[in-house]
């Protein structure tokens, strides 16, 4: 193990933990073998063997993880690094303490667009672009760049489920007026801002902009002085910043606007920028393997992982750490967010499109990939429907994309080549699988590395913002 590794894992170590509530989701996934084949076809051929030059990248043979095993999961071979590295991210917030809470929520629909309309973009569309370019821009000027703070508050939907049309949260994720969902949600805070109700004095005290919302994890507790109350929560993101917030109230009723007898603040974390390759790879060689092994050992074992779902093959995966104190624990799955995303695409009418992102060169195993209303072509005339909407998988074995790759270009998913997963679904065992992303004639698909969530977020996940933490304010 490196020894910056056991570094950061001796200080994990010493952290203080406070008891925090696991939500469990209400969500059930499409069959992950809801395949619709032609039964006037013959099934297709099985795939071709990994050809020699893609076998020198895989990593030994993995060890299965059992739950009660306390072992630290084994490193994979270094030799796998590749030659050029991009340019470092800001240096990334550190925190003291803290333990992360995980939230289990089905993803929102996007239908496939047909055709990019560039005279006539949609709000969202465009908020997706500028988006883009504040990441951009930021890294280049190395400060957060980003609507002004006084920019017009965009309104949240706080229904516990959202519209079929509400854009899936990535990276590229629509945020509101102030750069990330966190920044959105410290901005209530804000004296400015009318809160309608106490909301902060009910048993599940969830402020309006996050209220039902699927796309968080959330913890919080409270503090009594005498005739005054307080509320401390902490909010991760599935953009994955964070934001810590507090109230403090008399114990009798007032309105909820008396500033002189409300006390309202918040801090935030922004989300993570890309990380430089000896990161992505770094985080690779610390959780690739078991959480590829941990998906492979249900597939031989006959068994289903927790409900049976195809999202809870990853979240078992990233949750096993915590048996292994000595290893930082990972960015947990927060929605259809499972670390740091490495590329995205999506096939529409009008052909492929997509974005590498990161420093790394390379799909590898123990990735983790996300599918959105998926229609594949598999060869012989059949195909495979992934996702209604959403399809979760782990990836068993390295890919190297079919182009040269780098942070922030144009890659189309062909380009990726074939993906090797492991996926489960309700009422099918976990099996392996291989699509070739050549197929992709409709729908979107995200891959995320599992990365150290102290890190890259900057903190784990505690009611209030950990010392040390260069937490922002608006």
């Amino acid at each position: 193990m490196p020894l910056d590794l056991k570094d950061r894992a001796s200080k994990a170590k010493d952290f203080t933990s406070s008891k925090l509530s696991n939500t469990r989701d209400r969500y059930s996934s499409q069959s992950s073998k809801n395949i619709n084949w032609n039964a006037t076809i013959k099934p297709p051929p099985p795939p071709p063997s990994k050809p020699p030059a893609l076998q020198a990248h895989l990593p030994p043979p993995s060890r299965t993880h059992n739950r009660n095993d306390t072992t630290p999961p084994p490193l994979v071979r270094k030799d796998t690094r590749p030659d050029s590295v991009s340019p470092a991210p800001p240096a990334p917030y550190r925190a003291t303490s803290a333990q992360v809470t995980s939230n289990r929520h089905s993803g929102l629909s996007v239908g496939a667009r047909d055709r990019i309309d560039w005279a006539n973009l949609s709000s969202e569309d465009k908020n997706v672009f500028f988006s883009w370019l504040d990441e951009f821009f930021g890294r280049y000027f190395g400060r957060p760049v980003g609507p002004p703070a006084d920019a017009k508050e965009k309104a949240v939907d706080a229904s516990p489920t959202a519209p079929a049309s509400t854009p899936r949260p990535t990276v590229a994720v629509v945020q509101g007026p102030h750069g990330s969902a966190a920044a959105d949600l410290a901005h209530y805070f804000t004296p400015s801002v009318h809160w309608d109700s106490p909301w902060y004095t009910s048993s599940n005290p969830m402020p309006a902009p996050i209220a039902g919302s699927s796309q968080i994890a959330f913890t919080a507790s409270w503090q009594m002085h005498g005739g005054t109350k307080t509320l401390y929560a902490g909010v991760l993101f599935s953009d994955l910043s964070m934001c810590w917030f507090s109230v403090q109230f008399p114990s009798s009723p007032t309105d909820p606007n008396d500033l002189a007898r409300i006390k309202r603040s918040a801090q935030f974390l922004p989300r993570p920028g890309p990380l430089d390759v000896d990161t992505l790879v770094a985080a690779h060689e610390t959780y690739g393997e078991a959480v590829a092994a941990s998906a492979e050992e249900f597939v031989r074992t006959r068994t289903v992982c927790d409900r049976g779902e195809c999202w809870d093959l990853a979240s078992f995966a990233l949750r096993q750490f915590e048996q292994w104190p000595q290893i930082p624990r990972p960015v947990p799955s927060i929605s259809r967010t499972h670390g740091h995303l490495i590329f995205e695409g999506r096939a529409t009418g009008r052909g492929q499109s997509g974005r590498w992102r990161g420093g790394d060169n390379m799909v590898r195993r123990g990735d983790i990939v996300e599918w959105r209303s998926v229609r594949l072509t598999m060869g012989g005339g059949a195909f495979a429907i992934l996702g209604n909407p959403d399809h979760t998988a782990v990836i068993v074995a390295d890919t190297v994309p079919r182009v040269s790759v780098a942070d922030g270009q144009s890659v189309k998913p062909a380009e990726i080549g074939t993906l090797e997963v492991v996926e489960q679904s309700a009422g099918k065992l976990p099996a392996r699988a291989s699509y070739d992303l050549s197929g992709l004639e409709e729908g979107e698909v995200w891959i995320y590395r599992p990365v150290s969530m102290l890190e890259y977020v900057g903190a784990l996940l505690e009611p209030h913002c950990p010392d040390g933490v260069n937490a922002l304010t608006l």
